[in-house]
């Protein structure tokens, strides 16, 4: 289940086994290894892949819950703000405008 869930995230944020594997400070077949449970990541590479998809460890290791975290047009839009190199404040100051321009608060 762990190695299905972190393949799960790394495809939600369109990243190759390499390019997360890196990311992480990890070998890419160490990875790949985790994904496919033919090894288990101790709890500091656990905690790490956690910290770095900002989820808890219990959602790591549920799937349901981690689904329920994660949503694909979450991260579409994410995506499209690192893009545009716009960082997280200015993208919330963003989404408050067009809330207050919507009449929504």
């Amino acid at each position: 289940m762990l190695g299905e869930n972190i393949k799960f995230l790394r495809k939600q944020y369109n990243f190759t086994i390499r390019e997360l594997a890196d990311n992480l400070g990890l070998n890419y077949s160490t990875l790949g290894m985790y994904e496919t449970e033919r090894r288990e990541p101790n709890n500091e590479i656990l905690c790490k892949i956690a910290d770095y998809f900002d989820v808890t460890t219990d959602m790591l290791l549920n799937r349901k819950e981690l689904e329920l975290h994660v949503k694909a047009d979450y991260i579409k839009i994410i995506k499209k703000a690192e893009l545009l190199k716009i960082t997280a404040e200015e993208l919330d100051s963003l989404l408050d405008m067009a809330i207050k321009m919507k009449g929504k608060v």
